[in-house]
């Protein structure tokens, strides 16, 4: 192999970037098409990146809102480690079994698509793992399942929607174990938020430790504004409300978000804004608030502030 197949080579295995073209997946219209890293995506990647080379432990707790791409950066990225290394384990475990199933798929997707020279021939075939002739593998399971993985040496594992999982303590008290305490270790634990008890309860605490200074985990939040689709035409004016109009003022909003973020609250969640804040949080405080009372409250404090106003 020449120096500019190895150099190729070397940039597909350790640059997600490099190797994003050439991994397909399905699109909310279930079209397929390569892997185009969104603003989020990359910013998410970039940081994980600067942790890494900073020597830090690769614990990373991503608070999010729904459906801006850190599960898919997640898989393709642990997809990239299995293939182009040696016996190397991820093992990806999800709140329930429809989503541990599209993550299989999304995997599967991206070996089946890949070009013949990037293959590495499959060991064997099944609906729950891609395991390698190079003994490195790429396995699902399910919160609450009878086998969750806990057999295995795990060198990145991902956690999905760790909110909604059931005994969540108890099941990373168990896995975590078999996960090397080392540099080339990957944990990433993902998810919308679930209010501060109950199942929820687990992922809040991890939440609040990641923001520490000195925690061994980083959180990284996600706004919903932050999502480029979020947004919405405005075809005739629309009149903001008090709390519109400083969410516009505090988050440097435009008009396009503000009407995608009230088309959402009122269709979706039939005005019921809590709802919309834990799914579509604005920010960490918001992802938390499980009543209607805390934005009675912050809309209240809008007005005084409003009234305040020189």
């Amino acid at each position: 192999m020449n120096e500019i197949a190895v150099k190729k080579l070397n940039k597909l295995k350790h640059n997600i970037t490099a190797l994003a073209p050439f991994l397909t997946i399905k699109t909310k219209n279930d079209a397929l098409q390569p892997l185009k890293l969104t603003n989020i995506q990359l910013d998410a990647y970039s940081k994980i990146e600067e942790r890494r080379k900073s020597n830090k432990l690769l614990k990373i707790v991503f608070l999010k809102a729904r459906q801006v791409g850190l599960s898919t950066l997640t898989e393709a990225i642990y997809f990239q480690k299995v293939l182009f290394n040696r016996g190397k384990n991820a093992f990806v475990l999800a709140d329930k079994t429809d989503s541990a199933n599209n993550i299989y798929s999304m995997a599967r997707r991206f070996y089946d698509n890949l070009p013949e020279a990037l293959k590495i021939e499959l060991k064997n075939n099944s609906t729950k793992e891609l395991s390698f002739k190079t003994d490195s593998s790429f396995r699902v399971g399910t919160a609450g399942g009878n086998s969750v993985g806990r057999s295995l040496t795990i060198n990145y594992f991902h956690g999905s929607e760790v909110a909604f999982w059931d005994k969540a303590d108890e099941l990373v008290a168990s896995m975590f174990p078999t996960i090397p305490d080392s540099p080339e270790s990957m944990v990433i634990l993902e998810s919308t938020a679930n209010g501060t008890t109950g199942k929820g309860r687990f992922f809040y605490e991890l939440v609040q430790s990641g923001i520490e200074k000195n925690s061994e985990y980083l959180t990284i939040f996600y706004p919903w504004y932050e999502h480029k689709e979020y947004q919405r035409t405005i075809i005739e004016p629309i009149k903001w409300t008090d709390e519109e109009i400083e969410l516009k003022k505090i988050y440097n909003l435009t008009d396009e978000q503000l009407a995608w973020r009230r088309a959402k609250i009122e269709s979706d969640y039939k005005k019921r804004e809590h709802l919309f804040a834990q799914e579509y949080p604005i920010c960490i405080q918001d992802a938390f608030v499980t009543t209607s009372i805390i934005r009675f409250f912050r809309i209240s404090l809008f007005k005084i502030f409003r009234a305040l106003e020189p």
